[in-house]
């Protein structure tokens, strides 16, 4: 993934990104707008991170000097096959669901009851409130649960590159 995103772009992010989940913490009563702002102070936190912001690739936007001068002679050639790099892909998969993880722990933490109505049939095709109903949150659930799902994510992730790039020989 090029980045599109520059320096002073990616420090602002950053600071943006923490100063939204702070204030919203301790500033913001309400939950449901609480909640927003710390969404969106991840997303911000976030893209400053890995340099990379999807509305700026539909825009066409890239704030980044250096991937400006590289970005024609980068791009692959009408034809050819496209190989994944395992090991990154998998890191990438496994981070990802790190992070849906995370964000789906703070669902939970802000709003248990609407938690378990969005995300009990969407995420887990069942209905959870039928042994999840008294289930407390505790840090060593959350860890667990996160390590859980980033290796198994990497494991399988894993297995899709290794058999794409096998299939792509054929």
């Amino acid at each position: 993934m090029e980045h599109n995103i520059g320096k002073i772009d990616r420090v602002i992010r950053l600071f943006a990104g923490v100063l939204l989940m702070l204030g919203s913490i301790f500033l913001v009563s309400n939950k449901l707008v609480q909640g927003i702002f710390i969404v969106l102070g991840i997303i911000s936190f976030a893209e400053g991170i890995i340099g990379y912001c999807y509305l700026y690739q539909l825009l066409k936007i890239n704030t980044c000097v250096k991937d400006r001068r590289n970005l024609v002679s980068k791009k692959m050639k009408g034809g050819e096959e496209m190989k994944l790099d395992i090991q990154k892909f998998s890191l990438a998969a496994a981070l990802t669901m790190g992070f849906v993880y995370i964000l789906c722990a703070i669902f939970v933490a802000l709003w248990p009851g609407f938690a378990l109505q969005l995300f009990g049939w969407l995420v887990h095709l069942v209905n959870v409130d039928k042994f999840a109903g008294d289930v407390q949150m505790t840090a060593a659930g959350l860890i667990f649960g996160l390590l859980q799902a980033v290796i198994y994510t990497y494991l399988g992730a894993l297995a899709f590159a290794w058999l794409h790039n096998k299939f792509l020989k054929q």
